[in-house]
C-alpha cells in the first residue's frame, strides 16, 4: 500500500515542479516512478515513507503558492525596453519637428556605445 501511495505523491509532485517542462521530459518524470517501484520494493518502509511526506508536502505547496502568488500577464511583443528608441512618424498634432534618425554627438551618443574599460598591468617586483 505504502508502494501505491508513494507513486501517486511522486505523479502528483511530478505535475508541479515539471510544469514548464517539455511534454516528453515531462511523460518521462511521470513514468519514473512506476518503474522506481522495482527498486524501492526493498528499501526500509521508513525511508519510503520519508519520500512520501516529501512529496506531499511539495503538493502541498504548490497548491498553497499558485493560489496565492497572482500570475503575471506574459508580456506583450509590442512592449518597448528602455533602450527601444521612441517612434515618431510626425503625425503627433502638436507641431513639433520629429527628430532626426541619426543620433547627436554629446552625452546621449556616449550612453548608447557600451563604455570600454581599461586594464591595468601587472607590476612585477624586481628584488
Amino acid at each position: 500500500m505504502l508502494l501505491v501511495v508513494y507513486v501517486a505523491s511522486q505523479m502528483a509532485s511530478t505535475l508541479f515542479m515539471a510544469a514548464t517542462a517539455d511534454k516528453t521530459q515531462r511523460a518521462l518524470f511521470m513514468i519514473m516512478p512506476l518503474f522506481f517501484v522495482f527498486i524501492i520494493a526493498r528499501f526500509p518502509a521508513g525511508l519510503v515513507l520519508y519520500w512520501v511526506t516529501t512529496n506531499l508536502w511539495t503538493v502541498g505547496q504548490g497548491l498553497i503558492t499558485r493560489r496565492l502568488v497572482a500570475r503575471t500577464p506574459a508580456p506583450s511583443p509590442e512592449r518597448r525596453s528602455s533602450r527601444t528608441p521612441p517612434k515618431d512618424d510626425g503625425s503627433s498634432g502638436n507641431g513639433a519637428k520629429a527628430e532626426s534618425p541619426t543620433p547627436e554627438p554629446g552625452p546621449a551618443a556616449a550612453q548608447q556605445r557600451p563604455r570600454q574599460v581599461r586594464r591595468k598591468k601587472k607590476r612585477t617586483s624586481r628584488r
